[in-house]
């Protein structure tokens, strides 16, 4: 009874803390525009930042 309780718990917590991470991350790529999250994307090294934003930018739509 107390292990299934632990278990529910730690698995709240870890869906809070992904969840929180999900809304922040798209936080930034909405408040940026498409842009914005090509020059993160740049800062970042990710290859062919300029296509991943557009892609990025369509797909959103």
């Amino acid at each position: 009874m107390i292990n299934e309780r632990r278990q529910s718990a730690a698995a709240l917590a870890l869906r809070l803390i992904i969840g929180f991470g999900f809304m922040a991350h798209g936080w930034a790529k909405i408040s940026r525009g498409t842009a914005g999250f090509e020059k993160l994307l740049a800062q970042e090294g990710v290859p062919f930042a300029h296509l991943n934003g557009m892609v990025d930018g369509l797909r959103r739509r």
